[in-house]
């Protein structure tokens, strides 16, 4: 789950904060949660494309990788 991270917050506003999965199970369990606590959310799509945008160089994943394209999937991932 992505609350304040720059991307999430250009893409939904501060209102709601971004979940990626891929279990509708564990989607389901975000949205009674965040009924309870009268939090916003908005479940965002996590492909296997994205997988490009976190390979480094000096480390198994990247969370801010160049540019802007899908920065709350890699700092999410991270």
């Amino acid at each position: 789950m992505a609350t304040l991270t720059g991307g999430v917050v250009i893409g939904l506003g501060k209102a709601l904060a971004g979940v990626m999965t891929n279990s509708d199970e564990l989607m389901e369990e975000f949205n009674q949660a965040s009924k309870q606590a009268g939090e916003k959310i908005w479940r965002l799509p996590i492909w296997d494309e994205h997988r490009d945008l976190m390979k480094g160089q000096a480390s198994d994943l990247v969370n801010s990788g160049p540019g802007r394209n899908a920065s709350p999937l890699q700092a999410a991932r991270s």
